[in-house]
């Protein structure tokens, strides 16, 4: 034991770089797998011991909580029993039973007998346990000392701290008062003249106004003469407008009536036109179909003879038999007759509807020409 290397609770708090405060809990939480030895008034940890103080810093970094570092020591580490250091009974151990012996009774004397064999059986658990709880309190107050060293060394340091910046807070205030004071002097004469040139801005900026309201006020007075103007010339206008819009009803009126005037006579002149047309027809057909039957009684007669004497059709017959050319010709009279009436039944409907078309745009014209003269 004598070659192994000691720690003490201050070196175990640098190799680790861990408060002693947190140690001491570690140590009084995880007694049990943390190897020490009680020399005299204090304790000595060996390399074991830090290495297991290593591990539980490294398993609180991973952020398991106590019971689960707990578990894992457990498993890699032996459990370690507390054993009390044996100490030389005191004479006050022994006092009480010879008091008991004095105070009892003659006539108990078997009675007393137990008792004593039962104190006898009980003083070693009871000092072992009185020299634990004596270990305890002592460990204790030694945590509680060096708890109030280190309080008190912390104190030191931060009344230390604090008589510093009080005094360097001081020469601030001190600094920053004549700075304010320089400042207050030139803000002040800066203000003044600031209050100067403010004032002659003020006068120059109350003239300019003055100036610019008598012109806006001379504008608005002839925008005003302006508009009423503009307003005259549009009531004229607008009267001009109702006389023209009441004129060219009136002579849309008249066109229409004259252009149902002209279609009535025009279709009436069409039926009397297509009567003796049809008359005239009707006429030279009868005329030919007379001459057709009398020239085809010919014909008749004719192909009766040559039967008479050939008794067979030749080409001629057969070519005498056809239609004669006047009335093909007729045929194609007439049909050229009623395609011309057709074109000029077309060509007085697109005149009728020029007309119409010709009266809108002279509405559409006098309409914007009405807008224009608005505008």
């Amino acid at each position: 034991m004598e070659n192994r290397k000691t720690y003490s609770i201050a070196e175990l708090s640098r190799e680790l770089d861990i408060a002693r405060t947190t140690l001491n809990d570690w140590m009084s939480r995880y007694s049990h797998y943390i190897e020490y030895e009680n020399q005299g008034r204090r304790k000595v940890f060996f390399d074991s011991s830090l290495a297991v103080l290593q591990e539980i810093s490294a398993l609180r970094e991973e952020g398991k909580n106590s019971f689960e570092i707990e578990k894992e020591l457990s498993k890699r580490h032996p459990f370690h029993a507390e054993v009390a250091g044996e100490l030389p009974l005191d004479d006050e151990t022994d006092s009480p039973g010879e008091e008991h012996e004095e105070s009892d009774q003659p006539q108990n004397n078997q009675e007393v007998t137990k008792l004593q064999n039962l104190e006898e059986q009980l003083l070693p658990a009871v000092k072992e346990q009185t020299e634990e709880v004596g270990r305890m309190l002592s460990e204790q107050f030694k945590k509680m000392s060096e708890n109030l060293e280190e309080t008190r060394a912390i104190a030191d340091k931060s009344a230390r701290r604090n008589h510093r910046w009080l005094a360097i807070a001081v020469v601030l205030i001190i600094c920053l008062g004549a700075l304010a004071v320089v400042l207050a002097v030139k803000l002040s004469g800066v203000l003044d003249r600031q209050g100067q040139n403010f004032t002659k801005s003020q006068g120059e900026i109350r003239s300019t106004v003055s100036k610019s309201s008598k012109m806006l006020f001379d504008e608005l007075k002839n925008r005003e003469a302006k508009l009423k103007e503009q307003e005259a010339k549009l009531n004229k206008l607008a009267v001009m407008l109702d006389r023209n819009n009441a004129n060219y009803q009136e002579n849309i009126k008249k066109l229409q009536s004259q252009l149902t005037t002209q279609r009535k006579s025009f279709e009436e002149m069409l039926k009397k036109y297509s009567n003796d047309v049809e008359k005239q027809r009707q006429a030279t057909v009868a005329l030919l179909k007379s001459d057709f039957a009398a020239q085809r009684l010919k014909l008749i007669k004719q192909i009766e003879e040559l039967r008479a004497r050939s008794g067979n059709y030749d080409a001629e017959t057969s070519s005498a038999l056809k239609e004669p050319p006047v009335i093909t010709k007729l045929k194609a009279e007439e049909a050229k007759e009623e395609a011309q009436a057709k074109k000029s039944v077309k060509k007085i409907e697109k005149s009728e509807n020029k007309n119409s078309a010709g009266s809108e745009n002279v509405l559409g014209n006098s309409n914007s020409t009405s807008d224009s003269q608005v505008n």
